[in-house]
């Protein structure tokens, strides 16, 4: 394991979080427009 990570491999991390937690509401709020 690096001890240090790239700052770009960090940024891209932090962009895939951001993406997939935008998914995962964008996903749960669908869901609650079909429930109503």
């Amino acid at each position: 394991m690096k001890k240090s990570k790239n700052p770009l491999e960090k940024e891209k991390d932090m962009e895939k979080r951001l993406m997939s937690s935008i998914n995962e509401s964008y996903q749960s709020g669908v869901k609650n427009k079909d429930k109503r």
